[in-house]
């Protein structure tokens, strides 16, 4: 996981990956980078779940805060102005995006 500030304070790049063995602390650390987050432009946001999804099968709540955690990525990328927002999810179908994502410009 990391987080990366370019050479202007005010642009970021944030690139999230989520461990099979530590989903629920990499989900913590997201909400949390995306709570504190104070730059007015970020450049790129990448998100990728792809070796989490398939534990949301075995775990309702776990679907549950993944569904939530992907909503609210994708509602911070509309607000934030994201220039490039990458998800990759182990199967795009199991989790609706919101409407938000494909109606901003």
């Amino acid at each position: 996981m990391e987080l990366a500030m370019g050479l202007e304070q005010s642009k970021q790049n944030f690139n999230f990956n989520c461990s099979e063995y530590r989903e629920r602390e990499d989900l913590s650390f997201i909400h949390n980078a995306l709570e504190h987050s104070r730059s007015s432009t970020i450049e790129k946001f990448e998100l990728d779940l792809t070796e989490c999804m398939d534990l949301c099968q075995l775990d309702y709540n776990l679907k549950f805060d993944f569904d939530f955690l992907v909503n609210r990525c994708c509602s911070f990328a509309v607000e934030r102005n994201v220039e490039n927002f990458v998800l990759d999810l182990y199967r795009p179908e199991a989790c609706p995006l919101p409407e938000s994502l494909y109606t901003c410009s």
